[in-house]
């Protein structure tokens, strides 16, 4: 009767989600949600006299969250892109599920609140270049590692999981 008794509570508290602390429920799944966060444009002086770079940035963050098996998103696999609505504005997010806003809502409101610390670490990374460096696709792509990892520092919530030149023009 008390092996009974046991094997029904497990039971329970497997299927309410009792049975592992921060384990998904099982109507639960992980999804990474992507968006967009313009940088804008910078005009910097390269390390070597006479040469400025020009270049509008864009980076793709990415946020973990877990959503039920019924949201929208959880029909869109693992990764999840998100477009947010133009000037902060109701938009795309209105869309998503309590759980994927609130969490895009935390990566955006952490990188609008160390915004002066990430344009300051693109000012630095950018001006730190070589101008021949500049001109040849290995150096644009060890640009963007540098950015990525400088940003990367100063968030905790999202990640920076690409950096994107928009528009790029070296002097």
């Amino acid at each position: 009767m008390a092996g009974g008794l046991v094997t029904a509570v497990l039971t329970y508290a497997a299927v309410r989600g009792f049975a592992k602390p921060g384990a998904p429920k099982a109507d639960q799944k992980p999804v990474t949600l992507h968006f967009a966060y313009p940088l804008g444009e910078h005009i910097v002086n390269l390390n070597e006299p006479g040469r400025y770079l020009k270049a509008t940035i864009e980076l793709e963050i990415t946020t973990k969250t877990t959503v039920s098996s019924t949201s929208p998103e959880a029909g869109q696999g693992d990764n999840v892109t998100v477009k947010l609505p133009e000037g902060g504005g109701e938009g795309e997010t209105d869309e998503l599920s309590p759980s994927s806003a609130a969490a895009v809502a935390e990566a955006k409101s952490e990188l609008d609140s160390q915004r002066s610390k990430i344009l300051d670490r693109v000012v630095e990374e950018l001006s730190a270049s070589a101008f021949g460096d500049l001109l040849l696709p290995a150096g644009k792509r060890e640009l963007r590692e540098r950015l990525q990892k400088a940003i990367n520092s100063q968030l905790k919530v999202g990640k920076v999981e690409a950096v994107y030149f928009i528009s790029f023009l070296a002097q």
